[in-house]
């Protein structure tokens, strides 16, 4: 089942990972590089207003370019063309045209049919350089190469009208036939000139070029193609560089060559010379992105096939954000705060580099909410990197539509790498905004005008290549970086400081930590000690706890922590010394790596431990001591499964067969443990009795709402109940959603071929069953809260519903319903809402600011991390109920997922596990705690009612276009009021 298109891109919740990108090599300094200028955006805002959030006013004219009102007329031509596909006269179903709006008084397409446009990009009396860059940068967009390539063949075949007398025939040729073969000619020039990737991976679109260019070779006036072709053929194999030569005014600066002695450190490395080599590898990755990756948000799709160069910038990025993060999480408690002075530094050399992308990464690894926990250690950072910091942050401020970064990058002089990040939401807001056809078919070409602006601002940084040098070395060091994922990453940041160490300084956490150190090795110690060299002990055959430690079976890291282990060994550390976790990972995750059968014949064997072959009274007494300790510890293991992780009983009838079988086996030599065994075969007998009660895998709930439908409730508003009213009956339903979402869902789960299956077919009807009514509650509510406000007759009436939903928001943040909030934010967010301007004003400042508030709340709040942060009380435990960010959970269990089930030949990759099952004891957790109150029937009938109506989209979508047609669209002041983008999306 395919999952991962359902959570996949909430694996960076609470992080922004950059995108990145831009060319060469620089010393970067302003007025010191290059002699080549940035291109002022505004020089290209001719024929059109700017897309909404870009950043530039409306009605913005390029110098020498008559941009105003200009009639919209369809005239007729001079001469008929009688066939063909550039026949028909422009009429409003073919073509329409910008309101108000010319180029040197010829208006401005709005949309029209493919054939128009290609008829108008080869206008025989009307060449716009400007329209056919664009129609070139985006036509991928909207047809197929090929057919471009036809119905250019078929412009240049134009055939003449009859009945033609010689004057008008002569007359035909000159103003018609041959000013349209000259703008092909110009249109072929452009594309192998500017465009030449389009030709360089598409063989068989090389191939086809090339015919067509035979083809129309032979048109009178079109000779001049085949040298062309030749320049193309040149560029092709290499023979000639169509780069832009760049005059430096110094040479690329010397390198800072690392002094290694053994591993390389990078405390070791020069802050600016790992700017210059993170810059070099990144240039080299944004000049590779083709414009077409841009198109149709292709990086987002299928995989991003169509946009290798995209996903691979993409991917360094969060490489090297990871990097940071890692990095701060590796040293030593003595050292974080070192290591975070000298990324400081390193970001203070990539923004003298103008590389905004590396930049916005290593701010990015700072903002992961495993190291922004650790405020103790930036705290203690010298006050000449925190005020870097400081201003860094300023710089890169993503606020206000990044009203920061856009304002900094027209001051600076190239080369630059810009935050790729910013084009691509700028890219994703034309396309969600903007359908692609209008009127029927017509394609929207004002959208296209947008977006090819957008590439045109990210092409002019991939021109002008740094002045830089290659060190092997560090760029080796770079490349080859070891990441480690978030629940590692947050582990370890517990580590260093606990949840109820928030308030200590960096000198107590670091006291804390060595004390804690100290406690691990002397339980190592003893650990080592009971299961160290006894003497000669009974031969039992088959026996697997004979073997010693060693690097056949069982893995740590280079930080000491255990990371995997043959399976004996993991059931024997299992009954060795506690270790805190250890147990409940192991006891939640056992499904993964091992059957029912083995576990209970591991936990027989390591009961019955070999007799001591000794007469000495002493030594067997101490032996019989550690004998008793590791009896004791498999009736606990026991004891917590039975009670703690009850959840696999539940689902299993094997597993009731093989552990009471296990306790008749071990009862006999029980002892004085005897009474454990009674009460744990006591408990084990209510659950068979409650397995038997319930159908296999069925949740115990309270009953899933099915709401009255007696009574009709179209004339009551939402605000005759009160909003905690509602937001309680809120909770409760999606409460009963969330508790569809089983333990063994996530555990029977696995991937292949990148994409998540549940293996078993119970549970992947399970998973699906609970996808589907995750879904549509999702849905529901986002419809609902938009619905809600454009029932309203006036901008009153609605601004007073945002004041409503605003406050119920209020309360599902206090109920810590954050599945419910989100969805209703996105709805208040919506496209359709914020353009409500005239409503909008009249909500009250008191109102938008807690709304700004609730957002910045669900920010922090929709990683899975800072969701633990924020709900986790003294003893990282969740104590009141509480509905998480369910995607962000799903996300993080996918990400973990991915993870090899084994490492180092065959061992189990217990670190995997120990991710796997922190996030499904949560969710058991939280299932637990249930909200104590009962839904109001009264709310439940009214939303049964408001869903039933939504079904029925033929009476909403009228009412949404009328009261979108009585406000005024704004883009404006309101925009940094809401998402960037949604959440989750």
């Amino acid at each position: 089942m395919a999952l991962r298109s359902k959570v996949k891109a909430t694996e960076s919740k609470g992080i922004r990972f950059p995108f990145f990108g831009s060319g060469g090599s620089s010393s970067g300094k302003k007025g010191s590089g290059t002699t080549a200028k940035r291109q002022e955006s505004t020089d290209e805002l001719d024929e059109e207003s700017t897309p909404p959030g870009l950043g530039a006013e409306e009605g913005t004219g390029a110098s020498g370019t008559s941009v105003g009102p200009a009639p919209v007329c369809y005239t007729p031509r001079q001469f008929v063309i009688p066939s063909g596909p550039f026949a028909e006269e422009d009429t409003e179903e073919n073509i329409l045209f910008e309101e108000g709006r010319s180029v040197n008084g010829v208006p401005v397409i709005k949309a029209a049919t493919l054939e128009k446009l290609v008829e108008r990009v080869t206008h025989e009396a009307h060449p716009n350089p400007k329209y056919m860059a664009r129609f070139l940068l985006t036509y991928r967009s909207f047809t197929k190469a090929e057919d471009l390539l036809d119905l250019l063949q078929q412009r240049c075949e134009l055939p003449e009208p009859k009945g033609l007398s010689a004057e008008d025939r002569n007359t035909f040729v000159k103003k018609l036939q041959m000013p349209v073969r000259v703008r092909v000619l110009n249109l072929v020039k452009t594309w192998i000139s500017t465009y030449i990737h389009d030709f360089m991976d598409d063989k068989e679109f090389l191939d086809k070029f090339m015919a067509f260019i035979a083809r129309v070779s032979e048109y009178e006036g079109m000779k001049l193609v085949t040298k062309y072709k030749a320049q193309l053929e040149k560029a092709l194999k290499g023979q000639e560089v169509k780069a832009r030569e760049v005059v430096y005014r110094q040479n690329p600066p010397k390198v800072i060559k690392p002094n290694i002695k053994g591993s390389i450190d990078l405390l070791q490395l020069s802050p600016v010379e790992v700017a210059r080599q993170l810059t070099v590898i990144e240039a080299e990755l944004y000049r590779k992105i083709k414009p077409w990756e841009f198109l149709n948000q292709a990086w987002a799709k299928k995989g991003g096939v169509k946009a290798p160069n995209v996903l691979e910038m993409i991917r360094w990025s969060t490489r090297v954000s990871g990097f940071v993060a890692t990095e701060i999480m590796k040293a030593h408690v003595g050292h974080k705060v070192r290591y975070i002075s000298h990324f400081i530094q390193i970001a203070k050399a990539l923004r003298e580099l103008n590389n905004f992308n590396a930049l916005m990464e290593i701010i990015a690894g700072f903002e992961n909410a495993a190291v922004w926990r650790l405020q103790p250690f930036f705290n203690e950072v010298p006050r000449r990197y925190s005020q870097i910091l400081e201003e860094l942050h300023e710089v890169m401020s993503t606020g206000k539509n990044f009203q920061s970064i856009r304002a900094t990058l027209k001051t600076v002089d190239m080369p630059c790498i810009p935050y790729l990040g910013m084009y691509l939401t700028d890219l994703t807001f034309i396309e969600d905004g903007n359908p692609d056809t209008v009127k029927g078919n017509l394609i929207n070409f004002t959208k296209r005008r947008y977006v090819a602006q957008v590439i045109q601002d990210i092409q002019q940084y991939q021109q002008t290549p740094f002045c830089l040098k290659p060190e092997p070395i560090i760029q080796g060091y770079l490349r080859s970086l070891y990441i480690w994922d978030e629940e590692k990453l947050y582990q370890y940041s517990l580590e260093f400081m606990p949840r109820s160490a928030k308030d200590k300084s960096v000198k107590e956490l670091e006291t804390l930590y060595l004390e804690k150190e100290k406690e691990k090795k002397a339980s190592r110690k003893k650990e080592a000690e009971e299961e160290g060299d006894w003497g000669p002990l009974e031969q039992v055959e088959g026996y697997p706890f004979f073997e010693k430690d060693s690097k056949e079976n069982v893995s740590f890291d280079e930080n000491g922590k255990f990371v995997a282990a043959s399976l004996p060994k993991l059931v024997q550390r299992l009954t060795a010394q506690p270790t805190p976790g250890y147990m409940e990972t192991f006891l939640i995750s056992w499904p993964t790596f091992c059957t029912a059968k083995e576990l209970a014949q591991l936990l027989l064997q390591r009961y019955n431990v070999p007799q001591l072959m000794s007469d000495d009274e002493k030594k067997k007494e101490e032996y019989e001591k550690r004998t008793f300790s590791i009896k004791s510890r498999v009736i606990n293991i026991l004891k917590a499964l039975v009670d703690k992780f009850s959840f696999h009983f539940l689902v299993s009838d094997d597993l009731f067969i093989v552990i009471s079988d296990l306790l008749r086996e071990i009862r006999p030599t029980a002892g004085v443990l005897s009474g454990a065994i009674d009460r744990i075969e006591k408990h084990l007998g209510a659950l068979a009795a409650k397995s038997r009660e319930n159908k296999l895998g069925k949740v115990e709930r309270r009953n899933t709402p099915n709401f009255p439908t007696s009574q009709d409730t179209s004339s009551q508003g939402i605000m005759r109940y009160t909003p905690d009213l509602l937001a309680h009956t809120l909770s409760l339903i999606h409460h009963d959603v969330f508790l569809g979402l089983r333990p063994h869902c996530l555990l029977n789960m696995s991937i292949s071929d990148d994409t998540p299956v549940v293996k078993d077919p119970h549970w992947h009807d399970a998973m699906k069953e609970f996808l589907g009514a995750y879904s549509a509650a999702e849905v529901f509510v986002y419809d609902f809260t938009v619905s809600q406000i454009i029932s309203g007759n006036s901008p009153n009436d609605r601004s007073q519903s945002i004041e409503f939903l605003i406050d119920v928001c209020d309360f599902l943040e206090r109920e810590h319903n954050y599945c419910t909030l989100l969805w209703v934010l996105n709805g208040l967010s919506s496209k359709t809402v914020r353009r409500l301007s005239s409503t909008w004003s009249r909500v009250s400042s008191a109102k938008r600011n807690l709304f700004k508030d609730l957002q910045k709340t669900m920010k922090t709040c929709c990683n899975v991390h800072s969701f633990r942060e924020k709900t986790y009380e003294p003893g990282d435990r969740f104590t009141i109920p509480c509905i998480p960010p369910v995607e962000s959970y799903l996300a993080a269990y996918l990400q973990r997922l991915d993870l090899p089930d084994r490492i180092e030949g065959d061992l189990i990759n217990f670190e995997k596990r120990e991710g796997m099952a922190s996030l499904v004891h949560d969710i058991l957790k939280l299932q637990n705690l249930k909200y104590v109150s009962s839904s109001n029937a009264e709310v439940k009938r009214y939303l049964n009612f408001q869903q039933r109506k939504l079904n029925v989209k033929g009476d909403i979508l009228p009412r949404v276009a009328k009261v979108l047609a009585e406000e005024p669209e704004n883009f404006g002041s309101d925009h940094e009021d809401i998402f960037v983008m949604k959440l989750i999306s």
